[in-house]
């Protein structure tokens, strides 16, 4: 399917001027999303739950989605979830491993290239990273867009988890991270504060802070997966006056927050 989609999407860029391709590239991953996500369901028999009091959407907005990564099997019904009832159009910030990396730019990185789906940033180089944010966000956060970002950018594996953890203590040691920090990894805050300023002039943007809860060990059948969402406003979220370090601790408590909510469901409350 991945493929598929993948000769598709290249077909198309060759065959269309920019203008059509806008066009048609808009909403052009939901019928893939939708067939990985109902694949997983079927062949790990996963039940979704979610909050009750989901933010209504609103026909035309910008969505910024804001979460703690999952793994790459919990990421297809994640988006799936979120794309059927927020943003019609979906893209994404992501490291640029998914071009130069072969077997990630044969499966995922040339389709989302090829239908305007990412914006692709060197992590190593945060110039870089900020530069092409910058040069992008605008363009593709069109109306009925959807923009997922994870801060904390990596997959929670317990060794990433584990290596995070001394990386961070030794860093800043008083935030303590070992006594939190134990189902995801640390949230950066680069990435998410230059699209926030990318973006500041567009109207009708959403900030919808998302907790991705799955199962542990992911590949358990019959598991849940939990998506937890909420909305938060600008302010909320960069303070006024917007400021790095309003982000960087807000941050920090909605990561604490998610790691609380993570081990709660896990264990069964």
């Amino acid at each position: 399917m991945l493929l598929a989609t993948r000769f598709q999407a290249r077909l198309m860029a060759k065959s269309y001027t920019d203008e059509e391709l806008d066009k048609l590239f808009f909403g052009f991953e939901r019928a893939l999303f939708a067939t990985i996500n109902a694949s997983v369901m079927r062949n790990l028999n996963w039940e979704v739950t979610h909050n009750t009091d989901l933010p209504e959407a609103n026909d035309g907005d910008r969505y910024v989605y804001i979460g703690n990564h999952p793994t790459l099997t919990a990421g297809w019904p994640f988006i799936h979830f979120m794309c059927q009832r927020y943003g019609y159009n979906s893209v994404a910030v992501v490291k640029d491993d998914f071009i130069k990396e072969k077997w990630l730019r044969i499966m995922l990185g040339d389709l989302m290239r090829d239908a305007r789906k990412a914006i692709f940033i060197n992590r190593d180089n945060r110039e870089e990273a900020v530069s092409e944010i910058e040069a992008n966000a605008l363009k593709l956060l069109t109306p009925g867009t959807a923009a997922t970002i994870f801060p904390d950018s990596r997959r929670p594996y317990d060794d990433r988890i584990k290596e995070e953890q001394g990386v961070w203590h030794g860093k800043f040691p008083e935030l303590d991270v070992a006594s939190w920090m134990t189902e995801t990894c640390f949230p950066r805050n680069t990435g998410l504060w230059t699209l926030t300023q990318a973006i500041e002039s567009l109207e009708d943007v959403r900030f919808l802070d998302c907790t991705i809860v799955e199962p542990n060990p992911v590949h358990t059948w019959g598991g849940r997966l939990h998506i937890e969402v909420h909305e938060m406003d600008r302010s909320e979220l960069l303070g006024s006056p917007e400021s790095l370090d309003h982000l960087n601790k807000k941050l920090i408590k909605m990561w604490k927050a998610k790691n609380e909510m993570i081990r709660r469901i896990r264990g069964g409350r």
